[in-house]
């Protein structure tokens, strides 16, 4: 038998003629003869309670075709499906349900409440305009080291401290022990305090989507600007409580992304809702100002590090002490980057006999933080 050295062999770039001479195809680019534009109503507090979400003079403007609330979206599955993690003594992950449709409270500025649909992007904004949302403000907690004092106003109840995870690798008596002798024997101690600021994102394409449902087949297909069609897939479906064969999602190509496009938002869950309710297509495309405040950011963590060396620099043991801020809600990724993906890159290229890495993830009022990526390279780490 021969083999076919031609079969997947690289043949060079093919998207890129498209894209420079303007005739990609990106999330606003195509267009449903039927679709409907969506406007989303969203907070302008950083914390509040919501006490009354009035959409009657909103559904009697022009061009109005529904006005969805907490209520359409009652019952709908969680938006935040973090990867698993676990902190000191077994402790998990603790994840709030994170609504659709936010409608007994908001927790960051931007958090979508009510969504309008009409025959225009026009008309939509128009109308989202005219909902009137009463809102009982209250103490944000906005910087992560207040967040993390004592008596901080608290983003979730059932969260205390706001404390998401308390992480923690080698916290045995015997690890703790021989890092502590790693530092006693030190000729010299580094010590540094960083603190790594918020980053937006600020895509050249903003977040959009056009959701769409078939009655026949009782399916859904969802059009967006995404980093990769399964796990979206995988998360939206959990989020309706649909098997996976009724949720097709499709992407075209993405300007821009870094993380941010990967896992599912309130919006799409809305947008499918809202497809379903007015029976075609319903299209919304992020403002700048909205993606400022509800795309997902990074970063934002203040970190105490201490590194142990021998007389001649040899490297003994280091310690990272990290306050990582999770914003309003947990992503899919927020935790596990600045818990294991974090520990397991500290030494970099490095060899370090000890390694003693703690982080405490803490919940705070604004949008979420799930990005931060790094990878090992030729790394041994040992705790």
């Amino acid at each position: 038998m021969t083999t076919d050295k031609t079969v997947g062999a690289w043949r060079g770039r093919v998207e890129d003629e498209a894209l420079l001479r303007g005739r990609g195809r990106f999330a606003d680019d195509v267009r449903d003869a039927s679709q409907t534009y969506a406007c989303f109503v969203r907070s302008p507090h950083a914390a509040a309670g919501i006490r009354a979400v009035d959409i009657d003079e909103a559904q009697r403007a022009a061009g109005v075709l529904a006005v969805l609330t907490a209520t359409d979206t009652a019952g709908m599955g969680s938006i935040s499906r973090p990867v698993p993690q676990k902190g000191r003594d077994g402790a998990p992950l603790k994840v709030p349900h994170r609504p659709a449709l936010a409608g007994e409270r908001v927790v960051h500025a931007g958090e979508p409440v009510a969504l309008v649909v009409a025959e225009t992007a026009a008309a939509a904004q128009d109308a989202a305009e005219l909902v009137e949302v009463t809102y009982d403000e209250v103490p944000p907690a906005i910087d992560l080291r207040a967040a993390a004092a004592d008596g901080a106003p608290q983003v979730h109840p059932e969260v205390p401290g706001n404390v998401a995870i308390d992480f923690a690798l080698g916290d045995n008596p015997e690890t703790l022990r021989a890092v502590d002798d790693a530092f006693h024997r030190a000729r010299h101690v580094a010590r540094l305090s960083l603190v790594n600021q918020r980053i937006v994102v600020a895509s050249m394409e903003p977040r959009g989507a056009t959701a769409a449902y078939d009655a026949a087949s009782d399916s859904y297909r969802l059009r967006s600007s995404s980093q990769g069609v399964t796990m979206l897939r995988d998360q939206l479906v959990a989020v309706l409580g649909v098997e996976r064969e009724r949720l097709r999602i499709v992407t075209d190509d993405v300007g821009g992304a870094f993380g941010m496009k990967a896992p599912a938002y309130p919006e799409y869950a809305a947008l499918l809702v809202a497809a379903r309710k007015v029976g075609r297509p319903v299209h919304w495309m992020s403002t700048r100002s909205e993606a400022f405040v509800t795309d997902q950011q990074a970063r934002d963590t203040v970190t105490d590090m201490e590194l142990a060396l021998d007389a001649e620099g040899r490297f003994l043991a280091l310690r990272t002490d990290v306050l990582a801020a999770m914003g309003a809600y947990i992503t899919s990724h927020g935790a596990f980057i600045a818990t294991s993906n974090f520990a397991r890159c500290l030494s970099s290229v490095y060899r370090i006999p000890r390694i003693r890495p703690h982080t405490m993830h803490l919940y705070e009022h604004g949008a979420d933080r799930p990005l931060s990526w790094c990878w090992p390279a030729g790394s041994e780490l040992r705790h």
